[in-house]
């Protein structure tokens, strides 16, 4: 919580610890699983990228011990607890290995994703479809090695131009009604990776409205709820002033970066549609509201908003503050994908089809994103 840029007042963190210790007292997987999780986010904090041999061999050590527990006629709870586990240790992955290797994770987990997911009743309303798995169920538990799969898996199909490997339902079910004092330990992903979960239902859903999914929302629809939406006053008390404008600005900023996503990929839009050109505007104006204030240590993601501003800018200035954020160390190291290998994607599509400043299409980035970062399979 410390590194956190936003912090709750009244977050539940003796909980939370308590939860920690336990699990490190009773299993010595999850020992396991902590100590390198902990190594690695201090190396990528220093921008240490010589420890990333040694954390792959003690990652690959923990998966093949994961494999064998699982296997055994474990109880549904320990068998639960090793799902988890392997998950966390999967996502970490993505923080040491370049960002083409993310798909393989993303399809070697989803299985045991569904197997844990399916095993919570508590994700599981009355209302809810088994055929779909109910994202905002699992971005407001406290499960949050699902939270980021699902974050993970979201993020890079919109960054990567793939589908999701699994189909959400978006619908925002009711959640137990709790005072702004007191936030759930459940939010901790929207502190940490300055994502907050309504817009994340709403990137899920961009996704599956370009992919052309049969169950996707009306584009219409994704776009008046963006373009009316307005932040719930008095959402979450913070231990700092600040923290409450520049938490507005985050959502602004996701609001405005979704905008510009749902005009290129769903509507075909160019670079240069004024819709797009005025988000872009207003997003380098937001994020300079919300620029480190406390610690050098504490990090703010913002990698899906720079990305926008990285695809759709046409000046040199624009592409400078793109590549800057993108690429910085200090910046972008603890992001859920790493930046830095966008970069030469934003280039190839700079000084190629845009260059001298013309407008590019959403087929256009992805052109250059299969060009400069391939996938493999």
């Amino acid at each position: 919580m410390d590194q956190w840029y936003f912090r709750p007042v009244n977050f539940p963190r003796k909980r939370s610890r308590e939860d920690v210790v336990t699990r490190l007292q009773t299993s010595y997987i999850s020992r396991w699983v902590s100590i390198v999780g902990m190594s690695i986010v201090e190396a990528s904090r220093a921008g240490d990228s010589s420890q990333h041999s040694f954390h792959n061999t003690w990652i690959g050590h923990i998966e093949g011990c994961l494999q064998r527990e699982l296997l055994r006629d474990l109880t549904p709870r320990k068998t639960q607890q090793r799902r988890n586990d392997w998950i966390h240790v999967a996502v970490m992955k993505t923080m040491i290995r370049p960002t083409s290797n993310t798909y393989q994770m993303l399809r070697k987990m989803t299985p045991i994703f569904l197997q844990s997911v399916f095993s919570e009743p508590k994700f599981w309303s009355k209302d809810c479809d088994p055929a779909y798995i109910p994202l905002s169920n699992i971005l407001g538990s406290e499960s949050h090695e699902l939270s980021y799969f699902a974050l993970t898996d979201c993020t890079y199909a919109m960054a990567i131009g793939i589908p999701q490997q699994v189909e959400y339902d978006t619908t925002a079910y009711a959640r137990p009604i709790a005072p702004s004092t007191q936030p759930s330990a459940a939010s901790s992903h929207q502190w940490s990776l300055s994502s907050p979960s309504d817009f994340q239902l709403v990137l899920a859903d961009i996704n599956a409205c370009r992919d052309k999914s049969p169950v996707a929302r009306d584009w219409r629809d994704i776009e008046q709820w963006l373009l009316t939406w307005q932040s719930p006053p008095a959402e979450y008390e913070f231990t700092k002033p600040w923290m409450k404008m520049a938490w507005y600005a985050v959502q602004e900023s996701w609001r405005l970066a979704l905008l510009i996503y749902l005009y290129m990929a769903v509507c075909g839009a160019p670079s240069d549609d004024a819709r797009i050109e005025s988000c872009i505007n207003q997003i380098l104006q937001v994020a300079e509201t919300i620029r480190k204030r406390d610690s050098p240590d504490v990090r703010l993601s913002l990698f899906v908003q720079y990305l926008m501003v990285g695809i759709c800018a046409r000046s040199e200035v624009h592409r400078k503050i793109a590549r800057d954020k993108l690429s910085a160390p200090n910046e972008s190291n603890l992001w859920l994908l790493r930046a830095s290998d966008f970069v030469p994607v934003l280039d190839h599509l700079w000084y190629g089809v845009g260059a001298a400043g013309r407008p590019v299409y959403w087929s256009d980035y992805i052109r250059s994103r299969k060009a400069m970062l391939p996938v493999e399979p």
